[in-house]
């Protein structure tokens, strides 16, 4: 089981066939974006302003179906990471998006390992 992060849902989006294929290879059953990525998608197609933008965002947010949504565990989650990280943070909404992925037992597909692989706990899988 998978969570895209926004880096990923964005290549998907300008084409990038590697990352096209590895995430279409998967069931759609086992992919899943959280609230947060959703949230960021919206609103960069928002500020290109172009109809296609809107369009495209639409469609792949509805091909992968599930959006898993910042609940009370993931809440609690959150604050443990944000204080055990304190020092070194990571930006709030990779904070958001981690604390759903651990909360939904998932693993984070994204391409920005680096920061992620801060985060105890958490399974990161680099598909760009």
């Amino acid at each position: 089981m998978y969570l895209l992060d926004t880096d990923v849902c964005v290549w998907m989006l300008r084409g990038r066939q590697s990352v096209v294929s590895t995430v279409r290879s998967h069931s759609p059953e086992d992919l899943a974006i959280a609230s947060m990525t959703e949230a960021e998608l919206w609103y960069g197609a928002l500020k290109g302003g172009r109809e296609t933008n809107l369009t495209t965002t639409t469609k792949l947010i509805e091909e992968l179906g599930t959006v898993i949504p910042f609940g009370s565990v993931a809440a609690r989650i959150h604050a443990r990471l944000r204080l055990e990280l304190r020092e070194k943070p990571i930006s709030p909404s990779d904070l958001v998006i981690a604390s759903t992925a651990l909360a939904s037992q998932r693993t984070l597909v994204t391409g920005n390992v680096r920061e992620f692989s801060r985060v105890p706990g958490l399974n990161v899988e680099n598909w760009v």
